[in-house]
């Protein structure tokens, strides 16, 4: 409710009643809610917790996407409308309490309360903006300034995710993490 508050400037019965009319589901830590290869229509908002996306390279190797954490969402949109299988797993590293949809319970919400398809256009802009500065600052920067930048921008992350799976999501080895949050330590 409170994002929908913050966001809008919908009238508080309305507000509960899209409150009630969304699917809340609450998932344990370790949880998968997709995985990589199974067909992929559903999109998850997190309320609460933590969700990691990502996927097994042609080495088997584990590479870390992206996390979401509260007030983010996760929706495969290349998959959205097709038979497609997912590239990716999602798994739960915390307790979660999601929104999760699919796109015909999407349309449905939009004809019954269609104030939240502006709301949702808002939501994607600024996710997509987001992610167009987060890659481009990826590219450009060292493996330390990328530790850095998640350490300013979301260091929540750096007590509540597995060190190994920050250094997948860098791009980096752990031991490369090791030696780049050893270096920090002696500047500061």
């Amino acid at each position: 409710m409170t994002y929908l508050e913050s966001g809008t400037s919908f009238d508080r019965k309305r507000l509960q009643d899209i409150v009630d009319a969304l699917p809340l589901q609450l998932h344990g830590k370790g949880d998968i809610l997709l995985r990589q290869g199974d067909l992929s229509s559903l999109c998850f908002f997190v309320i609460k917790g933590c969700l990691r996306q990502y996927f097994y390279d042609e080495k088997a190797t584990e590479q870390t996407v992206e996390f979401y954490t509260e007030g983010e969402f996760f929706a495969d949109f290349g998959r959205k409308d097709q038979q497609t299988k997912s590239d990716f797993f999602i798994t739960c590293l915390d307790d979660s309490a999601l929104i999760v949809g699919k796109s015909d319970f999407e349309q449905n919400m939009y004809e019954v309360f269609p104030e939240l398809k502006e709301l949702n256009l808002q939501l994607l802009e600024r996710k997509f903006g987001k992610v167009q500065h987060s890659f481009a600052a990826f590219k450009a920067s060292t493996p330390e300034e990328r530790y850095t930048s998640l350490k300013n921008s979301r260091p929540d992350l750096l007590t509540r995710v597995p060190q190994h799976q920050i250094a997948s999501y860098l791009g980096i080895t752990l031991e490369s993490l090791s030696r780049i949050k050893k270096r920090l330590s002696r500047l500061s």
